[in-house]
């Protein structure tokens, strides 16, 4: 059983979790789980597609894949398709894995279009085409998530700015000067 699923696995992977069971009388039922792409590395003059933990699902090459967001500042130590991005910087790891969790679980991340990880205590992104959200640390990020959509909320349809959310105690919106 192990052995069937660690063969699936890394000969497929876009596949996220597989489950065996057996199916009475006398059949096997395998229960097989997709994963989502949900941003692109660019890292040694190549794309990598990856999911929202990490996980590196395709070698794009040098074509760069759209509608996903580019990760921007981490350089990318010996990746392999179906194997954890691991970065240089470990802590680089940490803050982008946390900022795509946090985005996909608060239904934004297909409206981010890239995310700055240049530096891990000034994280920022780019959202709606409107906004670069300076978001500092991934510390307490769930809260500064909750303050932009707060911030959003309360605009307007064609407001374009920097939202800071970076102190994590409150958001602030500077408009973007025409």
């Amino acid at each position: 059983k192990f052995k069937a699923i660690s063969s699936i696995a890394s000969s497929c992977p876009y596949i996220d979790e597989i489950r065996i069971r057996r199916a009475l009388p006398d059949g096997i039922e395998i229960i097989v789980t997709p994963c989502t792409a949900a941003a692109v590395i660019y890292s040694d003059f190549v794309y990598y597609i990856i999911d929202e933990n990490g996980k590196i699902l395709e070698n794009a090459g040098r074509n760069q894949p759209e509608n996903m967001a580019v990760v921007s500042g981490g350089e990318l130590k010996n990746p392999q398709v179906g194997k954890t991005a691991v970065f240089s910087a470990e802590e680089s790891s940490k803050a982008l894995f946390s900022v795509l969790n946090t985005a996909k679980n608060s239904g934004i991340l297909s409206d981010i279009s890239s995310i700055d990880i240049t530096k891990i205590y000034d994280i920022k992104f780019e959202y709606l085409g409107r906004f670069t959200v300076e978001l500092g640390t991934a510390d307490d990020i769930e809260r500064k998530f909750k303050f932009v959509s707060a911030i959003i909320d309360a605009l307007g349809d064609n407001e374009r700015g920097v939202i800071d959310v970076s102190s994590g105690e409150t958001g602030y919106f500077n408009q973007a000067s025409n």
